[in-house]
């Protein structure tokens, strides 16, 4: 059952991407989701860091990182550093 679900969407894949397109005179553009930055997370991972130092005991409080404002993100996106910053050590 896995197998046949695996090749209809592997057919369905190419159907939808290559032979509609085509058939329509359009350019296949797949967009490449490989990142090889890391998008702003070490200025959110610095923010959160630098938090968890100014605050070592009790952190600065539960989702109190997103209270403060960045052009980024309202949170740090890993765990750890995020519990540091709002519940301390």
């Amino acid at each position: 059952m896995q197998a046949g679900a695996a090749i209809f969407g592997f057919l369905l894949f190419y159907v939808m991407f290559h032979l509609v397109p085509d058939w329509l005179d359009l350019a296949p553009t797949l967009r490449d989701s490989l990142r090889t930055t890391l998008s702003g997370r070490e200025k959110i991972w610095l923010w959160a860091w630098e938090m968890a130092i100014a605050n070592p005991w009790l952190g600065v409080g539960p989702l109190h990182y997103s209270a403060v404002v960045n052009p980024i993100a309202a949170h740090p996106h890993q765990v750890v550093l995020q519990w540091l910053a709002e519940w301390g050590a």
